[in-house]
């Protein structure tokens, strides 16, 4: 909880493309700890899965594209009504709707494919979302 509260407040002071993927390693973090406080092993797959994730979020880190710092509500307004993202949303939406109205009837009982799409979809937005709300409070 300590940690999902400073990966909220680090929107407040850091660029997405930052804190996003360092955010993302709070799942290392608990795969590291379960062996010591669950009594869980981690196989060799859950290693190599760690591996890559601290290899991908250096990367991501690294090779960061430079971008403009939204740092206030204005800003954010001005983006979230760009028509490149308004495009992006509508087909989102119209993906989400697409997957929980046709697919998830007929194959989401047999396929969990269905309901990552669609968890992986809207989360796209939370991003978004907890830096306005960052940028809220903050002001």
């Amino acid at each position: 909880g300590v940690g999902e509260v400073c990966n909220f407040a680090a929107y407040m002071f850091a660029p997405a493309t930052l804190v996003t993927p360092l955010g993302a390693l709070s799942v290392l973090i608990s795969a590291v700890l379960a062996p010591y406080l669950l009594g869980e092993q981690l196989n060799v797959v859950g290693k190599l899965g760690c591996l890559l994730c601290v290899l991908g979020s250096i990367l991501l880190v690294i090779h960061a594209p430079q971008e403009q710092e939204v740092t206030s509500l204005q800003d954010m307004t001005y983006k979230l009504l760009d028509p490149g993202f308004l495009v992006y949303l509508s087909a989102v939406l119209l993906l989400c709707s697409v997957l929980v109205f046709y697919f998830s009837p007929r194959v989401g009982r047999s396929n969990i494919l269905v309901y990552i799409s669609v968890c992986s979809l809207l989360g796209a937005f939370t991003v978004a979302s907890v830096k306005g709300l960052a940028i809220a409070i903050n002001t």
